[in-house]
Parts: C-alpha cells; sequence; structure tokens
C-alpha cells in the first residue's frame, strides 16, 4: 500500500513538474517575440542571424579615342582626344606610337617631327593636334596609338589604336594653253641648290619612376540594398529598419607593381559589427577594386559612422599608409 502512495506521489510530482517546464518556456518564448518587435517578430530574427553581404568587382580601365577629321589630306592637321576611367590621382603619362615603313610622317603645330616606332610623352595632355605628311602617291591607312604608361613602370596598362587615312594633294587638271612655241635667245639654265634638313631632338621617351605598392581606399556612396533585386539606391538616410543599409568603396594600387595578398576590417555601426574580411587577392599596378557591403540593423539613432582600415596590422608593404583608412556616416530615421 505505502509502495503504490509513493509511486502516485512522484507521478503527481512528475506532471507539476511537466507543467512548469511548459509554463515557463512558453513564458520565455512570449517574452523573446516582445523583445524582437511584437509588429514583425520574424523579420527581427532574420536580421539578427543575416549576415554581413560584400560584393567585390574589378574596375577595368578603359580608353576611347577620336580623330577630326578621320581623312586628312596630306599637309592638313588632324586633331586626336582622347578620354579614360584612370584612377583620380594616378601618376603617370600617356604616350603615342606609329609605324615605319608607312610613308607618313607626323608632326607637331610646332613642326617637331614625332619618331615612328618610339613611345612620344604627351604627358597628363588628353589632345592634340597632328599634321601627317605623305611621301607617296597613294592613300595610306595610319594606325596610331595612345596608352597610359604609371609612373614605375616601363609597360601601359592600357592602350587603344584608332586608324586615320592620309590622302596625297589633289593633282590640278591639265589645262591646254595653245600658246605658240617661242624661242629665247637669252635662256637661263636653273641649277639645283643644295638639300637642307633640320633634326629636331625630340623628348619622346618616359623616364620611369620606382613606385612601390600603395594601396588607398576610397568611399564612393552609401546607401540601402534592395534584398530581391540587389540594386544599390544612393541614400544618407535609412528610412526602415526592413532596409538593407550599403556601402561602396574602392581599393586602389597607386603604386607602379602589384601589391601582395591583403586584408581589410570594417567597424560597422551594429551589434558585433567588427568585420574582418578574408585575404584579398594582390591587386595589380594601377588597378582598382570595387566592393559592395551591406548589413542591417543600425545600432543608434541619427549619425552612425563606418570605418574601413586596409592591412591593419601592416603584414604588407605599403609605401603610404595614410591613405589606409576612410570613414563615412549614414542616418538611421527610425
Amino acid at each position: 500500500m505505502q509502495s503504490r502512495i509513493a509511486r502516485l506521489v512522484f507521478l503527481s510530482l512528475a506532471i507539476i513538474g511537466l507543467i512548469s517546464i511548459l509554463g515557463l518556456a512558453i513564458w520565455g518564448t512570449a517574452r523573446l517575440a516582445t523583445s524582437l518587435n511584437n509588429a514583425n517578430p520574424f523579420s527581427r530574427l532574420a536580421a539578427l542571424i543575416a549576415s554581413i553581404t560584400l560584393k567585390k568587382e574589378i574596375i577595368r580601365q578603359d580608353l576611347v579615342i577620336n580623330a577630326s577629321p578621320s581623312m586628312v589630306e596630306t599637309g592638313q592637321e588632324v586633331t586626336l582626344n582622347w578620354q579614360s576611367n584612370i584612377n583620380v590621382g594616378m601618376l603617370g603619362a600617356y604616350v603615342l606610337t606609329y609605324p615605319c615603313n608607312t610613308g607618313v610622317t607626323l608632326k607637331l603645330l610646332s613642326n617637331d617631327t614625332i619618331s615612328c616606332d618610339a613611345a612620344f610623352n604627351l604627358w597628363s595632355k588628353t589632345e592634340t593636334t597632328l599634321t601627317p605628311t605623305l611621301t607617296g602617291e597613294n592613300p595610306v591607312d595610319l594606325a596610331i596609338t595612345i596608352a597610359f604608361v604609371p609612373q614605375g613602370t616601363t609597360a601601359s596598362t592600357m592602350s587603344r589604336t584608332i586608324v586615320i587615312t592620309v590622302t596625297p594633294l589633289e593633282k590640278p587638271a591639265a589645262t591646254s594653253t595653245n600658246k605658240p612655241k617661242t624661242s629665247t635667245t637669252n635662256s637661263t639654265t636653273l641649277t639645283p641648290g643644295a638639300e637642307k634638313r633640320s633634326i629636331y631632338s625630340i623628348n619622346g621617351n618616359i623616364t620611369p619612376g620606382t613606385g612601390a605598392t600603395d594601396l588607398a581606399i576610397s568611399i564612393v556612396d552609401t546607401g540601402i540594398i534592395n534584398d530581391t533585386t540587389n540594386v544599390f539606391t544612393h541614400t544618407t538616410s535609412v528610412a526602415s529598419s526592413n532596409q538593407r543599409t550599403g556601402i561602396i568603396f574602392d581599393v586602389i594600387n597607386f603604386g607602379g607593381v602589384a601589391s601582395q595578398q591583403w586584408s581589410f576590417t570594417a567597424s560597422l555601426p551594429v551589434a558585433g559589427g567588427e568585420f574582418k574580411s578574408d585575404i584579398q587577392d594582390p591587386i595589380p599596378a594601377s588597378t582598382k577594386v570595387r566592393y559592395t557591403m551591406g548589413f542591417r540593423d543600425l545600432a543608434s539613432q541619427g549619425a552612425n559612422t563606418i570605418i574601413i582600415r586596409l592591412d591593419p596590422n601592416n603584414q604588407i608593404s605599403d609605401k603610404d599608409r595614410t591613405n589606409n583608412i576612410a570613414s563615412t556616416t549614414i542616418y538611421r530615421a527610425y
């Protein structure tokens, strides 16, 4: 009888304990839902779980050349102009080359001759006017190349070629005078004079610099990133906790040689916002890499500061470390 009573007491205590545990679980769930905002608890929970997103793209440099006119008569002027997306502040020079053995010689407005098959230094100019001279009697298609050579290297990072057509002078139509032949008793014979040539020394070569790796960071924009399309839209203020904040920044190698492998950190204005990147690939000389970073739940109302640091532990060789840090501010309006 006593053992039966003991079993009933034990069973009653077990049931009471189970009910207590269930009640505690229900209470905890209710408190968690309240802390995650009862209006939309699932999106808030997803925001806590969601990781920081990072997109990387290499910005390809490009060069566009125009010639006006593209067909020119020998001895007449042609103007070349070019545009590029070279990083602002990158040291280097544009050079012009054209082939020999075409029967065409190029001259500047100063009448100085540009040597063929040699890099002629145009420095930072984006336009030049040339006078092509044709020695033959047939039109010639002349290929002219413009290239950019960064300081610290002898090789160009990008180049483009444009073709102009140089035509001979148009010969005047023969006319008949129908004048009778006359004879003169005191005819004069013209004697050819001595040929005179002027030789000009043209500084057409670049003296290469000795530029080491120089990584720099430049913050391009702040905004929001659409969760469905991943389209970035510029803004300086985030209006809702459901919006993903975004920042775009460029990492540029202003040096003349490729960088080593490197990394960066980002101090983001979110809970646990100290982000450390994976090891990044070396960046070639005169090349820019663009990053787009997305994150949620700005920590403070009003201004929130974002700080990006390149090679924070000084692990790679870098010529100038003063340009390895950049910051910006985005506002939380909710």
